[in-house]
C-alpha cells in the first residue's frame, strides 16, 4: 500500500532521530541534505521528466515524490510533480492500448491479471484500482489501459487520486529536511486521512462485486 500505519510509524521515528540529533540523525541530516544538492543541481525539467517516465519501467515513484519535497517544497513541488504525473499517466496508457500483446505478458509473468469490466463500472474500478494496496503505479496504470478504461476517466479519477498521495510524502519531506514540526504534523494528519479514506472506499467499492486488483496465483 502506498500509505500505511507502519509508514507514519517510519516518519515519526526519523522525526525524532532528526530532532534529536545523535549518530543516526546526523547520518540522516547528511544524506538528506545530499540528495537535494543533487535534485537542485540538476535542471528542473530534468528532474521531473525522470520522474515521469522512469517510473513507467517499473521504479516507484515514491522516491521521487520525497526527493521534490525536500528540494523545492510544497508549492515549488505542485506544478512539476502535477506534470510529471500527467505525463506519466498519458504515456503509461497509450503503451498498454499500443502494445497491448508484450504489456500483457510482462503483467502476466509478474502474476498479474486483467479482469473483464462491464462500461458501466469503469469509474467505480478505476478509483477501486487507485486504492490497491501493493499495486506499484506502472501496474495500476497497464491494468487500467488494457481493461478498457475510457481515457477521460482514467485520467481525471487517476491524475487527482495520485496527486492526493504525492502531497502527503511531498508534505512530510518538506517538514522533515526543513525541521518544520508543526507542518510535519499535517503532513502526519493527510496519509492518516488517505489511509482511513482509502479504507472506506475499498468497502464502498467492494460492495458493488468488482473484481479486486490481485495477484493470480
Amino acid at each position: 500500500m502506498k500509505f500505511s500505519l507502519g509508514l507514519v510509524l517510519l516518519i515519526i521515528v526519523l522525526a525524532v532521530l532528526v530532532a534529536y540529533g545523535g549518530p543516526i540523525g546526523h547520518w540522516a541530516s547528511r544524506v538528506s541534505e545530499w540528495c537535494v544538492d543533487l535534485v537542485r543541481d540538476a535542471p528542473w525539467w530534468v528532474f521531473y521528466l525522470g520522474m515521469a517516465l522512469i517510473p513507467i519501467a517499473g521504479i516507484p515513484i515514491v522516491p521521487f515524490y520525497l526527493a521534490s519535497g525536500a528540494a523545492y517544497g510544497f508549492w515549488g513541488s505542485l506544478f512539476g510533480v502535477g506534470l510529471a504525473i500527467m505525463l506519466n499517466l498519458v504515456v503509461s496508457y497509450w503503451l498498454a492500448r499500443w502494445l497491448r500483446g508484450p504489456v500483457s505478458r510482462l503483467l502476466a509473468r509478474a502474476g498479474w491479471r486483467v479482469p473483464e469490466i462491464p462500461p458501466s463500472e469503469y469509474v467505480p474500478f478505476t478509483i477501486l484500482v487507485r486504492l490497491t494496496p501493493g499495486a506499484p503505479l506502472m501496474v495500476q496504470n497497464y491494468i487500467l489501459g488494457l481493461a478498457g478504461a475510457p481515457f477521460a476517466t482514467y485520467l481525471l479519477v487517476s491524475w487527482v487520486a495520485e496527486m492526493l498521495i504525492a502531497s502527503g510524502y511531498i508534505i512530510t519531506a518538506e517538514s522533515l529536511y526543513a525541521k518544520n514540526w508543526s507542518f510535519l504534523f499535517a503532513g502526519i494528519g493527510l496519509i492518516v486521512f488517505v489511509i482511513l479514506l482509502t479504507r472506506f472506499l475499498r468497502r464502498s467499492m467492494k460492495r458493488r462485486n468488482l473484481p479486486d486488483l490481485q495477484k493470480s496465483e
